[in-house]
């Protein structure tokens, strides 16, 4: 197959933007874009349920006693996982959601009560519905208005049982956005290959074939291709077809043949091998520039015993573990501690994987994203909605400094999302319900 460089990048989806391998596009122009783009700004929701330990969830002071200081503290209990990546965290404490809640009227339940806000920030529609758009659809939104249109506004994914009440993505009031929960469908849909069901598209299929053809073609060439790149951009090129082979395998992409039909779905059904797709489809995605906003869900494992705790089902888990825990029950207190080790493992990984890619500039894609961890209540055994447990991780290229523990005195949330929205390039002088808050957090 011949193939000149261009052709390659567009193929493998790198030439979206000159910014991404400037040095094997080869022309003045190119260069010159590549010296003047920016790289992009990205955000990605990290949504996690059950709430916290509010007991355990803050950091510690130096050595592992007293109370944190905003450069000086270790991380607690339930982020020992996160520990490669602390200089890079910004855990805010002291932001809520109880005001919103106060005016809004009764929800359905509990865990309603708090995804019907989480991030919307605004008035309830109704007793099971979000009242207004969600700062991830408000984002991509105000992107897309200021002419930054990516193939994909956002990508909304899930790993884990289906769980459509729960999603707290809306494109305004009680206009819920359902979440993606098949990271087969969300692969072909973002590459594309080949349709996720039904007769093969002929084009789909050309464009897959295309695809493979490049893969093949940069696996028996790539020394050539990298003789002409700079060190930067052969680490990025060998990344992305890394990402890409590691998806394909991931989902049992078959070959182009003559009775071509579409790809395996099977991922293997774990929620593990579930969540490290999703994680690994939003890597791809921002590393291709198809899209700036992602949010990725994570539902509560159906097996326990991924945190040790073999046996117990997820009801039980829920109502005799996560309800009963901060209430002097020694055992099912570190049970529950350890279910949120398990999360933030997860939150680990794609922050491992945001790290993974380097910039035109030698900085990092988490550098250049910030990584919003939120959840749909405070605290786990009361469905609190106050002191929810946001951290913040990345976007140090665009000003936010890490590696603080910052408290507030019972600030809305809806001050922080005002702040994420201008960290994205949207002024926003105050975000959701106006009545309450006083703009973005100044100190972020």
């Amino acid at each position: 197959m011949k193939m000149n460089r261009r052709s390659l990048l567009a193929a493998m989806g790198l030439a979206g933007g000159a910014y991404f391998l400037p040095s094997l596009l080869g022309s003045p122009s190119g260069s010159a874009r590549a010296q003047t783009s920016p790289i992009p700004r990205r955000i990605l929701f990290f949504f996690t349920l059950q709430g916290t330990m509010k007991s355990r969830w803050a950091p510690t002071g130096p050595g592992g006693t007293g109370a944190p200081q905003e450069r000086a503290f270790e991380l607690g209990n339930l982020h020992t996982p996160l520990q490669a990546h602390k200089n890079n965290l910004v855990f805010l404490d002291g932001l809520g959601m109880d005001q919103l809640d106060q005016i809004s009227g009764s929800a359905q339940d509990g865990h309603t009560a708090g995804s019907t806000l989480a991030l919307t920030a605004a008035k309830r529609a109704n007793p099971s519905a979000g009242g207004g758009i969600s700062i991830d659809e408000y984002i991509a939104k105000g992107l897309a208005a200021k002419g930054i249109v990516r193939p994909f506004e956002a990508l909304i994914l899930g790993a884990g049982t289906p769980f459509g009440e729960l999603s707290s993505t809306y494109l305004g009031s009680n206009n819920q956005v359902p979440i993606s929960t098949n990271p087969a469908a969300v692969f072909a849909r973002i590459m594309p290959k080949i349709p996720a069901s039904g007769a093969p598209d002929p084009e789909a299929v050309k464009r897959l074939a295309r695809q493979k053809s490049v893969l093949d073609f940069a696996s028996r060439d790539f020394d050539a291709i990298a003789g002409r790149a700079s060190s930067v951009d052969r680490a990025r090129l060998q990344t992305h077809a890394d990402a890409i082979r590691d998806l394909e395998k991931r989902l049992s992409v078959s070959g182009v043949g003559a009775a071509c039909t579409a790809p395996s779905t099977a991922v293997g059904a774990s929620y593990v091998d579930q969540a490290d797709a999703h994680m690994r489809i939003v890597q791809t995605a921002f590393a291709c520039d198809l899209t700036r906003v992602a949010s990725l869900y994570l539902d509560v494992p159906q097996d326990a015993g991924l945190w040790g705790l073999g046996g117990v089902g997820p009801d039980t888990f829920h109502t005799e573990y996560v309800h009963q825990a901060d209430r002097g029950d020694v055992g099912k207190d570190n049970a529950v501690a350890a279910y949120h080790r398990f999360i933030a493992g997860q939150l680990a990984k794609m922050l491992g994987n945001l790290k993974a890619i380097t910039e035109p500039d030698g900085t990092t894609m988490l550098d250049n994203t910030i990584v919003v961890w939120c959840n749909q209540l405070g605290g786990g055994n009361d469905h609190s909605l106050s002191n929810m447990p946001f951290v913040l991780a990345g976007g140090k290229s665009s000003g936010f400094a890490t590696g603080r523990y910052l408290k507030y005195a019972n600030r809305p949330h809806n001050d922080l999302y005002a702040s994420l929205a201008g960290f994205m390039g949207i002024p926003t002088p105050k975000f959701g319900e106006q009545s309450i808050g006083s703009g973005p957090l100044v100190n972020l």
